[in-house]
């Protein structure tokens, strides 16, 4: 059984949980993981956000929220994982949240 379909209702409960959380404008980072999968498709398309992420499933949850500016780490792409890895995705995520990814 793959780890997305363990615990599928605490996962979505955390998600939901999280989404509660944010504040419109806010500047977040996801990083992958089926939980953290949920939580960006659970994202209001009317709330305006600017994101930083190192996953692949992240970003296609997130591409047709309009009001969501995304930042994609570049790095090592782990298969397995579909995230981007490495000391390239550190530093990059580094120097794009001091800019403030303008």
């Amino acid at each position: 059984m793959q780890r997305k379909h363990l615990d599928r209702e605490e996962k979505y409960a955390v998600a939901k949980k999280a989404v509660e959380l944010l504040q419109p404008d806010s500047l977040i980072a996801i990083d992958g993981g089926t939980t953290n999968t949920i939580f960006a498709l659970l994202i209001p398309h009317s709330m305006p956000l600017r994101v930083v992420t190192n996953s692949f499933l992240v970003a296609e949850s997130l591409q047709k929220h309009p009001r969501v500016e995304m930042f994609f780490l570049g790095g090592w792409y782990n298969v397995k994982s579909q995230v981007t890895v490495g000391e390239t995705v550190f530093g990059k995520a580094d120097g794009s949240l001091h800019r403030g990814m303008s």
